[in-house]
């Protein structure tokens, strides 16, 4: 429903009846997430300790950019078919479905709120709009892990002599033989050249994935 105001009173800035926080409002004018998000942050703005002005003005350039692809997604500019993973970013590690049909890309799991998914506030992680599509069942479900794939040696660089997994998903391809550190794989003599070969969930250990050159 749209309003229309003759200039001197405006019937969309009353608040309805009985309204006592930022929910009834947000469930007053049926708020999707991401302008929610947006409302919170603008009321909050600056107050809550551990979100700074800064901070909730990044949160709210990142939400309303998000509303604009969604919009443009609505229009026919988007992509309404389902996100595969072969077109995810190399930090994605994972793809959640919100309620109002938006698909996006994580790289740190995110947790359902009362509008969508949202990211942990602890997590500084990178997130991107996928895509937009009928909701089908319950949104909640739709939380996917990215699929555990190896790299080929197939598509190895020629130098390549060794493939490892690190501890947070990434794989790399090395020249020299690497050593095992506290989180990750390194180059002891740093004389090697090294290669990014892609990112998947770490199964096992990951200090046991080194591999020699078939």
């Amino acid at each position: 429903m749209t309003y229309i105001s003759d200039g001197s009173t405006a019937s969309y800035y009353v608040l309805p009846e009985g309204a006592r926080e930022l929910q009834d409002l947000i469930s007053e004018r049926d708020m999707n997430a991401q302008i929610g998000e947006i409302f919170r942050a603008c009321y909050r703005y600056g107050l809550c300790r551990h979100s700074d002005q800064l901070r909730d003005a990044k949160k709210i350039l990142f939400y309303a950019a998000a509303e604009v692809k969604r919009l443009e997604a609505l229009q026919g500019s988007g992509s309404r078919v389902r996100p595969t993973w072969v077109s995810a970013p190399d930090w994605a590690r994972w793809l959640a479905q919100d309620p109002d049909g938006r698909w996006w890309w994580y790289e740190e799991p995110p947790q359902p709120g009362e509008l969508g998914w949202e990211e942990n506030n602890t997590a500084n992680g990178n997130a991107e709009l996928a895509g937009l599509t009928e909701v089908v069942g319950d949104w909640r479900d739709s939380l996917e892990n990215r699929p555990a794939v190896k790299p080929d040696w197939k598509g190895a660089p020629e130098w390549a002599q060794w493939l490892t997994q690190n501890a947070d998903g990434c794989w790399l391809w090395w020249e020299e033989m690497p050593i095992a550190g506290k989180s990750q794989w390194v180059d002891g003599l740093y004389t090697g050249t090294i290669s990014f070969g892609g990112v998947s969930p770490v199964i096992g250990d990951w200090r046991e994935t080194l591999e020699q050159r078939p």
